[in-house]
């Protein structure tokens, strides 16, 4: 594997980052603010360096994904936001869900549009179809992060010790990690390519490379409470928010 060059990037206009989407070159970024304050926002950047506010009036945004060209989803306490326009709608609310959401964690868009989101309290997948039926997809302990593999695999992890990592592809679900370099896993991130798997401990703060073809992890970094993580679309960086730190942290992986 290529040398790793780390770089952290401090963003003085950031509070409490919590997940990063790359938009096509484009990167937002949900901020949670004070927790229990309405002061959550998205952020926007053209380079992960320089912040500046795209949209007002959340609680504590979590887990951001890309919809399409022109709009995101997030996860914000119990429910889920559009943001478009630099404007937040409400989307899917705590009531629509089979039972009602707890505490929503992560969220990730399929290659057809499909949506996945976890709740880490409720233990459940929920998936939602392009008319915004929510259905239950699984129960698992406490799923965390979650991605989507251009084959359109779903990948996610579990905040258990050991920390885990599970594949669900053609509606079978498999364990295709488990270690305790990744206790308590709190994000995961796949490569453009569906060749490696990023996974991050919110316990030590490792950052774990998962090989997808040898099952095999590798740390290649360790942070202090990383939020969600997203490759950059290149392929070239895994961006990593700092919750506590109020940054990004940037990492070559080429």
């Amino acid at each position: 594997m290529a040398l790793i060059h780390v770089m952290t990037i401090f963003a003085i206009s950031l509070i409490t980052p919590m997940s990063i989407a790359d938009a096509g070159g484009k990167f937002y970024l949900s901020d949670a603010g004070v927790f229990g304050q309405k002061d959550g926002k998205i952020m926007v950047s053209a380079d992960a360096i320089e912040w500046k506010s795209y949209a007002i009036g959340l609680m504590d945004p979590k887990g951001i994904a890309v919809l399409n060209d022109t709009s995101l989803l997030v996860v914000d306490m119990n429910s889920i936001w559009l943001v478009h326009s630099r404007k937040a709608y409400l989307y899917v609310s705590q009531t629509d869900f089979p039972m009602p959401a707890k505490f929503l964690k992560d969220i990730a868009v399929g290659p057809s549009g499909e949506i996945y989101v976890t709740d880490m309290k409720l233990n459940r997948i929920f998936r939602i179809d392009p008319m915004r039926k929510v259905d239950t997809l699984l129960s698992i302990d406490k799923p965390s992060g979650i991605t989507v593999a251009p084959d359109s695999s779903v990948y996610f992890v579990t905040f258990t010790s050991p920390g885990a990592v599970y594949r669900l592809k053609d509606g079978k679900i498999s364990l295709i990690f488990t270690s305790h370099m990744i206790d308590n896993a709190n994000s995961i991130a796949i490569d453009p390519y569906g060749h490696a798997l990023f996974v991050s401990s919110y316990t030590s703060g490792n950052i774990v490379r998962i090989d997808l073809k040898l099952l095999k992890g590798q740390v290649i970094d360790t942070v202090h409470t990383p939020g969600d993580m997203t490759v950059t679309s290149d392929g070239k960086f895994l961006l990593v928010p700092l919750t506590r730190e109020a940054g990004v942290k940037k990492i070559s992986i080429k």
